[in-house]
């Protein structure tokens, strides 16, 4: 029995979905971001962000501890393919 949602990979490659056994939908993905080092020399990094769109908002704080373990196995899967990478994740509470 798997402990985390199965992942596919979205139609056009820039990025991942999984839906959990409430329905709702999750997006996981990866994009460059541009940071500056102090020599004004530009440093690429990946981003990882992630969406979810609530199949019902009344169960919204419902608990699901396979969401957690779903987006680790996707990162951990990007580290497996960038070895020599390091990934920038901000997180905005504004829901």
């Amino acid at each position: 029995m798997s402990v985390r949602y199965d992942v596919e990979i979205l139609a056009d490659g820039a990025g991942y979905e999984f839906i959990t056994s409430a329905g709702d939908i999750y997006i996981a993905y990866f994009t460059e971001f541009i940071l500056l080092d102090p020599f004004e020399e530009e440093l690429s990094v990946a981003s990882f962000g992630f969406n979810c769109k609530r199949f019902d908002e009344e169960q919204r704080l419902r608990h699901d501890g396979w969401v957690k373990l779903t987006i680790i196995h996707i990162i951990k899967e990007f580290f497996n393919e960038q070895t020599e990478n390091a990934i920038l994740y901000i997180c905005m509470n504004k829901d």
